[in-house]
C-alpha cells in the first residue's frame, strides 16, 4: 500500500506543519509524507495567483511518484488517535470529504454557477465541503 499525507505550508504555518508531522509519526505508522515548507510544489502558481492551487500541485506530485492513497492535511490538522480507521474509509469508499455545516450556495459567487454546471437552485442543495483535510484513493 502507498499511503501519503500531503501538506504545503509557508510562513507561520510551518510551525503547524511540524506539529502535524510529529502527530503523524505517533498516530499514522508506516505512512509517507510529502511536505513543502516555505516553498511550493514545482510549477504551482502562488496563492495570490490562484487561491489554494498548490493543493492540486502537491497531490499531483505525490501521484507522480507512485502514491495512490492520499490525505491532504492543512497545517491546522492535529491527529489525536490512530488514523487507521480513516485510511480504511478512504480505501473502502475511494475518498473522504467532510461537510462543514454550510451549503455551497453560501460560499459560491453567482457568476461562477455556469462554470460549476449547476443552477442556483441546485447549488442550494449541495453541501459545502471542508478542504482542510480530505482523502483520495487514486485507484478508484
Amino acid at each position: 500500500m502507498s499511503r501519503c499525507v500531503v501538506n504545503v505550508s509557508t510562513g507561520h504555518y510551518v510551525v503547524g506543519q511540524r506539529r502535524l508531522n510529529r502527530a503523524l509519526r505517533q498516530f499514522s505508522h508506516g505512512v509517507s509524507t510529502m511536505f513543502w515548507a516555505d516553498r511550493l510544489p514545482g510549477g504551482s502558481p502562488t496563492h495570490e495567483q490562484l487561491n489554494y492551487a498548490f493543493k492540486g500541485w502537491a497531490i499531483e506530485a505525490a501521484r507522480e511518484i507512485g502514491h495512490t492513497r492520499l490525505l491532504w492535511c492543512d497545517a491546522s490538522i492535529l491527529p489525536i488517535r490512530s488514523m487507521e480507521p480513516l485510511w480504511q474509509l478512504i480505501e473502502t469508499q475511494g475518498y473522504w470529504f467532510s461537510a462543514n455545516g454550510y451549503w455551497n450556495s453560501q460560499w459560491t459567487a453567482t457568476n461562477t454557477l455556469p462554470l460549476l454546471g449547476v443552477t442556483a437552485e441546485e447549488n442550494e442543495a449541495i453541501e459545502h465541503l471542508a478542504t482542510t483535510a480530505f482523502g483520495l484513493d487514486l485507484r478508484s
